[in-house]
């Protein structure tokens, strides 16, 4: 995908709508390098060449979108977004907030895949990820959520979809890490 298309197909979206009971606090306020993650995940969806940003949750001073309901996860926050945007984007590039290493090399890697898929992301891990928006890829996740209230796995709904995993080289496994706990977050590397 040409820089000029991801600029305007694709919506970014900075998953951030967690309770953080891991780690105590709001993930998506802590410092990493003089810059808050949400900051961080704001600089990474630039550098990959997005204009369009949302982040997925509720924090003052950003573009956001509520959870529609509340405590569904992950889940929750991309069906609320997808809700929002309608059809204004074709592709979507979901991000967690809890990543501060990703780089844009790696999510333009997963823009550049998508192809005719429904969704690729990076095999083992399911964000980030990218869909390729569509009603009827709405229709399932919504289907998922009132089946299952407590939101589900992001896996299960990908199993429903057309996607394809890509591996990852070695060197990105570190950008891969989710900051879930405060011992994860003080093992950041400086």
């Amino acid at each position: 995908m040409h820089c000029a298309n991801i600029e305007t197909q694709t919506t970014g979206i900075i998953l951030a709508g967690g309770k953080s009971t891991r780690m105590g606090s709001n993930k998506a306020l802590l410092y990493y390098k003089n810059k808050r993650l949400i900051d961080h995940a704001m600089s990474l969806l630039e550098q990959t060449g997005i204009k369009d940003i949302i982040v997925s949750g509720k924090i003052s001073g950003y573009h956001c979108v509520p959870d529609i309901t509340p405590h569904q996860g992950p889940l929750g926050g991309i069906n609320s977004t997808m809700l929002q945007i309608g059809n204004k984007s074709k592709q979507l590039l979901f991000i967690p907030v809890d990543m501060p290493l990703l780089t844009s090399n790696t999510t333009r890697h997963l823009l550049q895949n998508l192809h005719d898929f429904d969704a690729v992301f990076y095999e083992h891990c399911p964000l980030p990820l990218v869909i390729n928006f569509t009603s009827s890829i709405q229709i399932k996740l919504t289907k998922q959520l009132k089946e299952r209230p407590e939101g589900g796995s992001i896996k299960d709904f990908l199993s429903n979809l057309h996607v394809t995993t890509l591996r990852h080289p070695d060197h990105i496994i570190l950008e891969l890490l989710n900051i879930n706990t405060q011992k994860d977050y003080s093992q950041l590397p400086d």
